[in-house]
């Protein structure tokens, strides 16, 4: 198994998408950009029974094991009391996604929901660009800085150039995340 352990600032902005057919084809005729990921992710998101993630409005952290493919990994978000588009993000490889989902449940640490998506990823420089499908929410478009430093306005200077350069018609930017959002629609859903 390929180790992954990564701690540094993650800078994101996440976007529904109206026209991701035209979007995905300009990233894949551009210059700029190269395809590096086309694949299945599911996402399985935790909290720890003796502290809340969801207490927080808006969520603060996240605690999730991805699958994708063969390979699997454990993640770790805090954005801390900052509010913006960065957090501290620490991840490793995890060799048995299903063994360590029974360690996290002998530490009290329960699944709170799973996203399954399709992700499509193009690279330029230090900036990922990802189209993915999220099972129950639809299309956005996320683009991803990850860099030594937490100020958000380093990061977010090239993100709205990059969305008017692929001519990326996109909805009012969510900060929630997409558990966030299938836990609100599963909640709404329950109410109605």
């Amino acid at each position: 198994m390929r180790e992954r352990r990564m701690s540094t600032f993650e800078h994101e902005a996440r976007f529904p998408i109206i026209n991701h057919v035209l979007v995905v084809s300009r990233l894949d005729g551009s210059a700029k950009f190269r395809r590096v990921d086309d694949s299945w992710q599911t996402d399985t998101y935790y909290s720890p029974k003796h502290r809340d993630f969801l207490a927080e409005d808006p969520v603060s952290e996240w605690l999730r094991i991805r699958i994708d493919g063969e390979s699997s990994s454990i993640c770790h978000k805090n954005w801390g009391k900052v509010k913006g588009i960065s957090c501290e993000e620490l991840e490793t490889g995890v060799a048995d996604p299903h063994t360590m989902d029974k360690i996290l449940a002998a530490l009290d640490v329960y699944p709170l929901i799973q996203v399954k998506k399709h992700r499509q990823t193009w690279l330029s420089d230090s900036v990922a660009v990802s189209i993915d499908w999220v099972e129950g929410l639809g299309f956005f478009i996320e683009i991803e800085k990850k860099m030594d430093t937490r100020d958000d306005r380093v990061a977010r200077a090239g993100f709205d150039a990059i969305l008017a350069d692929l001519g990326a018609e996109v909805l009012e930017e969510d900060y929630r995340g997409y558990p966030m959002m299938l836990i609100e629609r599963m909640r709404q859903a329950q109410e109605g």
